[in-house]
């Protein structure tokens, strides 16, 4: 006898779960890499952007 859940199959939930739950890390890892980056080329932009302004600026 299976058990359904919604109009999914007990077992097939089973084989799906995983699978969604692997996509669900993969997308978190992606999304920590995008704010990693953000950061850097927002500190670096800033770095570049202060070390103009010490030397006198563009002219």
């Amino acid at each position: 006898m299976k058990q359904t859940i919604g109009s999914e199959s007990a077992d097939k939930v089973g084989i799906i779960a995983p699978v969604q739950n692997r996509r669900a890390r993969v997308a978190n890892s992606f999304a920590i890499a995008d704010i990693v980056t953000g950061a850097v080329l927002t500190v670096t932009s800033a770095i570049i952007w202060i070390s103009v302004a010490a030397s006198g600026g563009s002219r």
